[in-house]
């Protein structure tokens, strides 16, 4: 178990709060700051959604890995392995701003984590 992982997933429930809910995960790393948000349950269930076909290879891929380890689905991943996938993200580095319909972070490579609306 790693206390980075823990964190890091509790924070992005957050926004499942409804006073929260407006709310972006924003993601300290070496490259910049990192902002979006966690698909909801209904936009990861929508086949239509060509994002969500990356986000189910990255559970796909999890669940082989896993399978790998001899852990079951609901095992952690050992350490800092693993990963968070946002959707509407902004990538801020040096005076430089990049948007990207998703991406998947590894826990490794984050180095702190906050939320906000800003």
């Amino acid at each position: 178990m790693s206390l980075k992982k823990e964190l890091i997933m509790d924070f992005s429930l957050l926004p499942n709060f409804q006073v929260l809910e407006k709310n972006r995960i924003y993601l300290a790393t070496a490259m910049g700051l990192i902002s979006g948000r966690v698909p909801s349950e209904e936009e990861t269930e929508d086949k239509t959604n060509p994002i969500m076909a990356f986000a189910q290879i990255c559970h796909n891929t999890t669940n082989t890995y896993r399978a790998e380890l001899s852990l079951s689905e609901t095992d952690k991943l050992p350490g800092d392995e693993g990963y968070i996938f946002l959707v509407d993200v902004e990538i801020k580095s040096q005076n430089l701003t990049y948007k990207m319909p998703f991406m998947t972070i590894f826990f490794d490579q984050i180095i702190g984590i906050s939320i906000g609306n800003a």
